[in-house]
């Protein structure tokens, strides 16, 4: 395998990770100097976080899995597959194709494919064309607590807010205050029983 394919995996769950953080941030401070749109916004991080850390539990078992379209042997004097030629010519997997891809190269069946598909189409919805009116927050903890809460602790052994936690306690205390985490979710009517600052 080539050696910078290696830390793909890491890196890529360290980036999902973070886009988590990123997305919770924007629900949780709504309105106390979040960006404008940053409800809608936490639909497309929260989304793009879940794309980037199916990818992640698949390119443990190879890196090459993600793609859907690889370069093309160029010549038979070639050597390796080059880490640049994949970067700038290969094509990886789309985030409706990936469950089907995740449950085939790790025999896992993403948890509730429904939210993760919906939460696609909005992402898409949002992204494309306009915000619609819809309880952002609430979608964004479903599909935390739902959807990259069972992948996290099937593949990393841990609760989605406790890993996330684990990028973002050095950048911004204000999530992992007691309570903050807690209080969102109770405030959207989600029970989560897994680790809570």
């Amino acid at each position: 395998m080539n050696e910078n394919l290696k830390e793909v995996s890491i890196h890529m769950k360290k980036f999902g990770l973070s886009l988590l953080g990123q997305a919770v941030y924007n629900v949780v401070v709504n309105g106390r100097g979040s960006p404008p749109f940053g409800e809608a916004m936490a639909v497309v991080q929260i989304t793009h976080a879940g794309e980037i850390l199916i990818k992640a539990a698949i390119a443990e078992q190879h890196p090459l899995l993600i793609f859907s379209s690889l370069p093309k042997l160029k010549g038979a004097g070639e050597e390796r597959l080059s880490f640049k030629d994949l970067v700038e010519e290969g094509k990886s997997a789309q985030y409706f194709e990936l469950p089907d891809r995740l449950w085939a190269a790790t025999g896992y069946p993403l948890s509730n494919l429904k939210l993760y598909q919906d939460l696609g189409k909005l992402r898409n919805t949002i992204q494309h064309f306009a915000v619609p009116t819809a309880n952002f927050r609430a979608l964004v903890f479903n599909y935390a607590c739902e959807v990259l809460d069972p992948l996290i602790r099937n593949f990393w052994k841990k609760d989605v807010f406790y890993a996330m936690q684990d990028l973002w306690d050095e950048q911004d205390d204000y999530l992992f205050e007691s309570g903050v985490i807690s209080d969102a979710l109770r405030s959207c009517n989600i029970q989560y029983n897994g680790w809570l600052p």
